[in-house]
């Protein structure tokens, strides 16, 4: 959309016969932070468009996304999250991953389906390293008379830190 920040974004297509893995995408995630210099991207997203991912590659992500291991955010586009309906947009691609036609169920929630995946996309609100690690650390809050264990407890139910320009475009501070 003009007006709108650039999102920079690394997409990998895996159409396999099995449930996403740690194998099937570590090294393709490992490969991007290595480059992330050369080529800094906001989001990197797995589109699976017949799996869902393992429970041990969900708990790797989800940990990994806690302790901010990554300079972009990792996304799994597959059933589970209405990738099937994204693709139902364009009729002919849908033909071509799935070897059918959308049915009328799976056109109709495709806007709907397209939007939420579309609301990830933010561009990612770059923070210094030295600026994340001061605020993780609830004790750095603190003056001298202050206890640290009640922005401790504070710290524990923080929103997560997001943004808006002018235009009212979101920010995600991952």
């Amino acid at each position: 959309m003009a007006g709108s920040p650039a999102v920079r974004c690394h997409v990998e297509c895996k159409n396999l016969d099995h449930r996403v893995t740690v194998n099937d995408i570590a090294g393709k995630l490992a490969q991007q932070k290595f480059h992330y210099r050369d080529a800094q991207v906001d989001h990197w997203i797995l589109i699976s468009p017949h799996y869902d991912v393992s429970d041990e590659l969900r708990v790797m992500l989800d940990t990994r996304d806690e302790q901010d291991e990554y300079p972009f955010s990792v996304h799994v586009w597959s059933p589970e999250n209405g990738v099937r309906e994204m693709f139902a947009l364009e009729p002919a691609v849908f033909q071509a991953v799935y070897g059918r036609p959308p049915t009328g169920e799976e056109s109709a929630a495709s806007a709907s389906a397209a939007a939420r995946l579309k609301e990830q996309l933010a561009p990612r609100l770059r923070i210094d390293p030295v600026w994340r690690r001061y605020l993780v650390r609830p004790t750095a809050f603190c003056f001298v008379t202050e206890d640290f264990r009640h922005f401790d407890t504070l710290y524990g139910s923080h929103l997560p830190l997001q943004a808006a320009d002018e235009r009212g475009y979101r920010w995600t501070g991952r």
